[in-house]
């Protein structure tokens, strides 16, 4: 008798594991589950409109049964119409929810933002780059990032136009695809249209090593900015105000600087391959520097194929420089230094080259049609045709070698040794 009591009493115990088993794994999630499913609003509204087209269907059944019954079509306009009317209602409060939600997140994140600002070791970084994206996501600008550090972070695909980066910290960072249009790097101040004044409180963002492909960068404000060796290609700089930018070995291909003010910016060795400047003003930009012994091949900027139409080069060094298939339509290189420059296929059509320095360079092929060459030093250069020279508007007091001097006033081109206005 106590035996059977206790094969019974051991198969109850049995059963109570299995169910407890049981509501664990299955019913007590399902039931949390069925929780977090009520708990939302949106999801609540979609369970009143399954509701109510359930009611539909079963009053749609009823009447093909009997269509000739006259209250049952009455009653079936009447719920579609409260139906529609369940539906308009349901989706305003949805998107009104929606909205409100954004909304909370977007605060959320900021105050999270704002609470670990400082903290700049590793695991505070990546929460900060993980914060800002997120922010981007949701379409929210954060615009006061001011000493903030990202070091080695990726921040690529964020929109962070008109935000504040004085004194930032963005050293090894990634931003690819991102926009940054009307970014403020460095602030300063302008004496004179030589001279930049830095102010006490300027301070300057850290970028070095970052990467910022096919980014848009337009109207910000980085004067002596420091971009040496980061990679910019397919970016766009346009308006930038880049004066004193500093862009040692940085890879430029591709990218667009229209009508930017580059004014004594530094391209020491910076590829510029198919890179855009039209309009841009590069006043005194240095592309090379006098070639040292300890140099090898990297003591100036790669400009082939680059487009310089209308842009202001007056007083820039571009000495040794390749530049060939460049496009100089239009463009002003007064008193520019282009000694033993490699212009083979370049385009000056247009262009202003008074009192400019051509001598030992390599005009194979170069275009000069309409060109202003008053003044300019053409001793020794290479592959220079009389059919070049004939094209040009002017060689008033231009330096020639005496055999290409002799061809021009044998052919009858005396008159090019005139000033435009003085010419027949």
């Amino acid at each position: 008798m106590k035996k059977k009591m206790n094969t019974v009493g051991n198969i109850f115990q049995l059963l109570g594991k299995g169910l407890n088993r049981i509501q664990k794994s299955a019913v007590n999630p399902l039931f949390r589950l069925m929780q977090r499913f009520f708990a939302s609003a949106y999801r609540k509204a979609v369970i009143v409109i399954i509701f109510f087209a359930a009611l539909l269907i079963f009053l749609d059944y009823h009447v093909f049964i009997s269509a000739k019954e006259f209250n049952w079509i009455t009653v079936i306009a009447q719920t579609h119409g409260f139906f529609f009317d369940i539906v308009l209602l349901g989706f305003f409060l949805l998107i009104i929810e929606l909205l409100r939600e954004k909304k909370r997140k977007i605060q959320k994140y900021k105050e999270e933002l704002e609470d670990i600002f400082f903290w700049n070791e590793k695991e505070g970084v990546l929460k900060k780059a993980g914060i800002i994206k997120r922010l981007s996501k949701l379409g929210a600008k954060v615009k006061q990032l001011s000493g903030i550090v990202l070091c080695s972070a990726d921040v690529s695909n964020v929109n962070l136009e008109d935000a504040i980066l004085e004194g930032a910290d963005l050293s090894g960072v990634k931003m690819n695809n991102s926009r940054l249009n009307r970014v403020v790097f460095t602030r300063y101040a302008v004496s004179s249209k030589e001279d930049i004044v830095l102010s006490m409180e300027t301070r300057f963002t850290k970028i070095d090593g970052s990467e910022l492909n096919n980014t848009v960068m337009c109207d910000a404000e980085c004067a002596c900015m420091d971009f040496t060796g980061i990679q910019m290609m397919y970016s766009k700089l346009n308006r930038s105000n880049l004066r004193s930018a500093v862009f040692h070995k940085t890879i430029l291909r591709f990218t667009e600087m229209k009508e930017a003010l580059l004014e004594d910016a530094d391209f020491l060795e910076a590829d510029l391959y198919r890179a855009k400047f039209q309009g841009a003003d590069l006043q005194g930009a240095l592309f090379s520097r006098a070639k040292n012994e300890n140099w090898d091949n990297g003591f100036c900027a790669l400009l082939t194929h680059t487009n310089f139409e209308k842009a202001n080069l007056n007083g820039a060094v571009m000495n040794h420089v390749d530049m060939s298939h460049a496009f100089f339509k239009k463009a002003s290189l007064m008193n520019t230094k282009l000694e033993f420059a490699r212009c083979g296929w370049a385009i000056f059509e247009d262009a202003l080259l008074i009192d400019a320095d051509l001598r030992g360079a390599d005009m194979k092929n170069a275009v000069l049609k309409n060109a202003n060459l008053a003044g300019a030093n053409l001793r020794n250069v290479k592959n220079l045709t009389l059919d070049q020279l004939k094209e040009v508007k002017t060689l008033y007091q231009t330096s020639l070698d005496d055999g290409i001097f002799k061809e021009v006033t044998k052919s009858g081109f005396n008159y090019l040794f005139k000033w435009p206005e003085e010419q027949e």
